[in-house]
């Protein structure tokens, strides 16, 4: 139960990640490469997230996957 709903709020808020991403990443990767995806998840999309934060046209997607609408240094 505290895995389900405690650990992602704790991460985005740390990360700046929305819970909602957090749990979709780790289906996502865990369906992919399965134990070591899921333990991977957060890393691989907080990078793909600063990744998308720095180019125009993908910045709208680093915004959407942030969980204060914020990116980079405008925290």
């Amino acid at each position: 139960m505290v895995e389900n709903f405690l650990e992602p709020k704790m991460m985005g808020n740390s990360l700046n990640i929305s819970s909602l991403v957090v749990i979709l990443s780790l289906s996502v990767w865990g369906a992919i490469w399965g134990i070591v995806g899921m333990v991977l998840s957060v890393p691989i999309t907080v990078m793909m997230i600063l990744v998308f934060s720095q180019f125009e046209k993908t910045k709208s997607v680093a915004i959407l996957h942030s969980e204060k609408g914020l990116i980079n240094k405008e925290k």
